[in-house]
């Protein structure tokens, strides 16, 4: 076929059924979404302004970048650049933390419910046996009821602030889970959410040398979902482990707007602080109508409805509001993330006249 039979065969742009980039983006900015535990705020004023002038230079890989950002987040995290590695967001060490730490013979153990998506394949397999321990009426999970479930697991998966409850861990409860847990096996301590809590990090638990994985993610506080970067932290034979199953470099631009994010001062603590406000705000609010929540330190929490979450979920749809459904064990409760204040307050208006439709 020649190049003029090709044209011809070519369909024609103007009869395209794809959604212009337009579109798209529409379809996250029209409605109130609080349904992924993303930051509202979206990249900080220096990051927007890096962010900007990567634009004509994202034919670049960066691949020198994560060098860069190792020294930095070294120095503020008191652990060596060597025990830091960068990965395309948070589920990629996830995975390969399953994968490496884990097998037929050595289960993974974790509160439940939890983010514990990682703990399968694309095609549903599970990399290795499972044990969930299912949280108390505090939200909690005991460590000694976590060992006793699995007394030989290669991996136990901590999530804290936990998703999707937002309750902590405390870190006393860490320290014993390494102290007795079986040789060989690996702590994982999932940090996505700790800056918006009062906890300290288990990172001085990786400088120490322990048997843990520390991970962190560029994707809630600092508000960098779309860019994808997040790190593990932890020994250079445990991080060597994790390396072996990344299989992409981050994105240059996530780089150097997380950077940026990193050497502002006061975005950490204006952010915790505004968070905090909102979710103070929203709890006072359905506590004057009698509602139970989680006592979350997160980004989000879960409350209790009294119906199958899911009737209120979709229910919300028809306000434009868009809030996450159930959880195993929270059948009639539903996870909501903390918008601005604004956005909160649609959700009340809406969420008011749903469970008074529901009633």
């Amino acid at each position: 076929m020649n190049n003029a039979s090709l044209l011809a065969a070519a369909p024609s742009s103007s009869s395209s059924s794809f959604e212009t980039p337009e579109t798209l983006l529409n379809s996250i900015t029209d409605g109130v979404y609080i349904n992924y535990n993303e930051n509202p705020l979206g990249p900080c004023t220096k990051a927007r302004e890096v962010l900007a002038k990567t634009i004509p230079l994202s034919g670049r890989y960066g691949i020198g970048f994560g060098e860069s950002i190792a020294e930095i987040v070294s120095q503020q995290e008191h652990v060596p650049a060597d025990y830091l590695h960068f990965f395309a967001g948070s589920t990629v060490p996830l995975h390969a933390a399953a994968m490496a730490f884990s097998s037929k013979d050595r289960a993974i153990a974790y509160p439940f419910p939890t983010f514990d998506i990682f703990f399968k394949a694309p095609n549903g397999e599970m990399f290795a046996p499972l044990k969930p321990v299912p949280v108390n009426d505090k939200h909690q999970v005991s460590m000694a009821d976590l060992l006793a479930a699995a007394p030989n697991a290669g991996l136990y998966y901590i999530c804290n602030p936990n998703n999707p409850t937002g309750v902590v861990t405390p870190m006393r409860d860490i320290e014993w889970l390494l102290a007795h847990k079986p040789a060989g096996s690996v702590v994982l301590v999932d940090e996505a959410y700790i800056h918006y809590s009062e906890m300290p990090s288990a990172m001085s638990l990786v400088a120490q040398g322990k048997d843990v994985v520390v991970l962190r993610t560029f994707s809630k506080i600092y508000g960098l979902a779309g860019m994808r970067l997040g790190f593990a932290a932890a020994r250079p034979d445990l991080l060597a482990k994790l390396a072996f199953f990344d299989t992409n470099n981050p994105p240059m631009p996530a780089f150097a707007a997380a950077e940026a994010s990193l050497l502002d001062p006061k975005l950490l603590s204006e952010r915790k602080a505004y968070n905090k406000a909102v979710r103070d705000d929203i709890f006072a609010w359905l506590s004057k109508r009698g509602y139970k929540y989680t006592p979350s330190e997160a980004s989000f929490f879960m409350v209790h409805v009294g119906v199958p979450g899911q009737q209120v979920t979709d229910a919300l749809k028809k306000y434009k509001v868009f809030i996450s459904g159930t959880r195993p064990r929270y059948p009639d409760w539903v996870r909501v993330s903390i918008g601005t204040f604004a956005e909160m307050n649609v959700f009340k208006a809406a969420f008011e006249k749903v469970m008074a439709s529901l009633s």
